[in-house]
């Protein structure tokens, strides 16, 4: 599978943005990001889907874009 269907089988929200960051950004996240990633996580319907939307939201920032 691709990185967002490996990630969406992961229980853990930490976990989650932990692997997320260190794959796309090359660091860990901050304590914010991780709390942000968790509550956004909690009131999603489709987790698959919200995986995917953050990982797009991280392929499309300018830390990304400037850094990568």
């Amino acid at each position: 599978g691709n990185l967002t269907e490996r990630l969406a089988k992961l229980q853990d929200s930490t976990q989650l943005a932990d692997e997320l960051y260190i794959t796309l950004l090359n660091r860990h996240p901050t304590a914010d990001e991780v709390a942000d990633i968790g509550e956004y996580l909690k009131i999603v319907e489709n987790k698959n889907q919200a995986v995917q939307e953050i990982a797009w939201a991280i392929l499309t920032s300018a830390e990304f874009r400037f850094n990568h």
